[in-house]
């Protein structure tokens, strides 16, 4: 995706508003959200996981801290939460930390 691709899935993304599904057994309203953009730093995140981002993920960073999508209005579930830079930083480290405690137990 390009640059200009990324700032019209931000926009198309921003004008959804609240999508309702009566066509399902029980209506839940459902709206999304694009996060405020927030400075990252990405040499050092790809260094940090050691890869290489796909060039479109940079562009939509650039652009925002994340996306929620289809947050269920009246219960609040979600559909699907992009994460930002430093909270895929986050989990991945504790990713990694809870697989060396299981793996440490797994041998005593």
């Amino acid at each position: 995706m390009e640059q200009q691709d990324i700032d019209k899935l931000i926009h198309a993304i921003e004008s959804i508003g609240i999508v309702d599904s009566p066509d399902v057994s029980m209506p839940m309203p459902m709206h999304c959200q694009v996060l405020p953009p927030q400075p990252w730093d990405k040499k050092a995140f790809e260094e940090s996981l050691g890869i290489t981002l796909p060039l479109a993920l940079v562009h939509l960073w650039d652009k925002t801290s994340g996306l929620r999508l289809f947050e269920d209005v009246t219960y609040g579930q979600w559909g699907l939460i992009l994460w930002s830079s430093d909270r895929v930083i986050t989990e991945q480290e504790q990713r990694i930390a809870q697989d060396h405690i299981q793996s440490a137990s797994s041998f005593t």
